[in-house]
């Protein structure tokens, strides 16, 4: 797998909203090996949100390492990106 179209499984994964289980299973890939990518690609630490049935939704951050810098990233479009940084 290389990196470009691995991008592009992340970003399908992305958009599905499904969690990585679900994912993996509807595309015929084994969770393991989706995960094993995403951590050769840099994409294991990526937060996971949920949509939820309002126009809120919930975001899990999972633990940094410790001395990591901490930020939530908010991309609307191309050009509006908003860095919150966390305790």
């Amino acid at each position: 797998m290389d990196s470009k179209r691995f991008e592009k499984l992340w970003a399908d994964f992305e958009r599905s909203g499904l969690s990585r289980k679900a994912f993996c299973a509807q595309q015929g890939i084994s969770y393991w090996t989706f995960s094993g990518w995403a951590q050769q690609f840099g994409m294991a630490r990526k937060k996971t949100v949920h949509k939820l049935d309002n126009d809120f939704m919930e975001l899990h951050i999972p633990p940094e390492p410790k001395g990591a810098a901490r930020a939530i990233r908010i991309r609307y479009g191309a050009d509006v990106v908003i860095d919150i940084p966390l305790p």
